[in-house]
């Protein structure tokens, strides 16, 4: 898509007298001015083209004209059916014909959209790098188009970060969260510099971008952890210090905008659904962190036989061919990865012992007294008060302890009597 950059056409160019290419420059000028309308424009402009069929001014006139319609139509392509594919070829068609008739700012033009269709149309592929490369591109020749380059720099600017947004959406999808990272991290940077170039503080234009780049890396935010949270890293969501922070700025921003088109009042409602989320991800998880640290011991063996089968899955996978092999491979990364915390979060802490224990071996200190003084009652075994109370005592914390009760033993074995 972004080869033939130059500009240099791939046909010969025309040599257009002066007074005609005076025609083909007001020709491409009118169609440009109102793109909107610009089916009706060329429909007039063809008509018209029919009365100078035979004269030196047809040909360019009418190259010029098939480029303008193939512009227009990829325009419209983008912003009705998101066809890039189809629209980077209708640019570079453009380009080739406004380069033939001397439009070289219709033509860079032309290039630069072409180009701007190449990098998005990259990035869906997940070549993140040359996608972002060709990002920067897009600006050198749009500033080569003169005025023209203007009004659309300022169109793909507006766009650019959704065109980030939408591809780290799907690079997390196929859980490639570096990739989706990056993307969404551009997106929010492309947001925050469409308000701060376009708009002036307190216009509503300005509160939805500054909201928007908020809910980028707030999604973000959301998206990562329910994959820690899924991988059991309960402890690593708890460590933030406010995981939804982000996501109640952008709701905030996006609650001062006036703009009420339905887009952005789904995205009103998505940052409310995903500042309550991320709130409930992180309380939850301090709670599991708590539940597992106290009553879970891990299988060691068990573990490790899952770790086994998770890298045969692995191996296998990467003998696949075809889209789904990485998908596959991150998948069974990402199960390992759940294993490894299981094992690591569910190890015993020093500080913990104990905190479950005493509290076991107090509830069973009742039920063992009155079991033994009533067996002591009816069996006439004439254990004093003493032998009683520390024989229920020494119960209790072998029934709450275990082996730990060995540590009390300075307390069972007192004064000498065992």
């Amino acid at each position: 898509m972004a080869e033939n950059q130059s500009g240099e056409g791939t046909q010969r160019a025309l040599a257009v007298p002066p007074g005609v290419r005076e025609l083909v420059t007001q020709m491409v000028a009118e169609v440009f001015g109102d793109l909107d309308d610009s089916r009706a424009v060329i429909e007039q402009k063809s008509r018209e083209l029919a009365t100078v069929r035979d004269t030196p001014a047809f040909e360019p006139l009418q190259i010029a004209l098939q480029s303008l319609d193939h512009f227009a139509a990829a325009v419209r392509l983008l912003k009705t059916q998101a066809d890039f594919a189809r629209g980077g070829e209708l640019f570079e068609s453009a380009a080739e014909g406004f380069n033939r008739v001397g439009e070289e700012e219709a033509r860079d033009l032309s290039i630069g959209l072409r180009v701007y269709v190449g990098a998005v149309l990259e990035l869906q592929r997940m070549n993140v790098g040359r996608g972002l490369e060709l990002f920067a591109q897009v600006k050198e020749y749009l500033e080569k188009a003169g005025d023209f380059g203007q009004k659309f720099e300022i169109l793909i600017d507006h766009m650019e970060p959704d065109s980030l947004f939408v591809s780290g959406v799907q690079a997390l999808s196929m859980l490639d969260f570096a990739a989706g990272r990056a993307l969404l991290e551009r997106a929010s940077l492309a947001s925050e510099r469409v308000a701060k170039t376009y708009y002036e503080e307190g216009q509503s234009e300005r509160y939805l971008f500054e909201g928007l780049a908020r809910f980028y890396r707030a999604y973000y935010t959301f998206v990562h952890s329910l994959q820690q949270f899924n991988q059991f890293e309960y402890d690593r969501i708890a460590s933030e210090e406010d995981l939804a922070r982000e996501a109640r700025e952008a709701r905030e921003l996006l609650n001062k905008s006036a703009i009420n088109t339905v887009v952005v009042q789904n995205v009103r409602n998505l940052s409310e659904v995903v500042t309550n989320l991320l709130e409930s991800v992180a309380g939850l998880a301090a709670i599991m962190q708590t539940i597992f640290r106290s009553t879970f011991k891990p299988d060691l063996k068990a573990l490790m036989a899952l770790r086994q089968k998770t890298q045969a899955a692995s191996r296998a996978a990467s003998s696949l061919v075809g889209p789904q092999t990485a998908t596959l491979i991150r998948f069974c990364d990402q199960l390992s990865n759940q294993i490894n915390n299981l094992e690591r979060l569910a190890k015993p802490n020093k500080k913990d012992f104990g905190a479950f224990s005493g509290l076991v071996a107090c509830g069973l200190f009742l039920p063992l007294f009155l079991a033994v003084s009533w067996a002591n009652s009816v069996f006439q075994l004439k254990l004093d008060a003493s032998t009683i109370l520390s024989s229920c005592l020494v119960l209790a914390l072998i029934g709450g302890f275990g082996v730990g009760a060995l540590k009390f033993k300075s307390l069972i074995f007192r004064s000498g009597n065992k």
